[in-house]
């Protein structure tokens, strides 16, 4: 009956470390994706978290194919970002700020990720 015990005792030890490699994996895999957000989270009590520096627009002759607009912005106190909209977007135009936002953030989480 010893015999026994010790043996179910044993498979489920290996189960729970099987699981528990599992979850490792898994968590490390999340904190690859998503340690971003994180570092963004630790950052979120300084001032100035979202500062558009500077926006250049280039005019060109073709009124048919603008010049794109160059953009510098600055997340926390994190180096400026330099970046380039199409010039087909107007400044007026919601879809800039969307274009401006997710670069700004792709490009931080790209520098986050690098990091840690």
């Amino acid at each position: 009956m010893a015999e026994r015990f010790t043996q179910e005792y044993t498979a489920q030890l290996r189960r729970f470390e099987e699981q528990m490699a599992n979850t490792s994996s898994l968590l490390d895999l999340l904190s690859k994706q998503y340690g971003w957000v994180s570092a963004l989270a630790n950052n979120t009590d300084t001032d100035g978290i979202f500062q558009i520096k500077t926006v250049i627009s280039k005019d060109t002759q073709d009124p048919e194919k603008p010049g794109d607009t160059n953009v510098f912005v600055q997340l926390f106190d994190n180096p400026a970002m330099t970046f380039s909209v199409p010039g087909d977007i107007p400044w007026n135009d919601p879809k800039f700020s969307e274009v401006v936002a997710q670069e700004a953030l792709d490009r931080y989480k790209q520098t986050a990720v690098v990091l840690k």
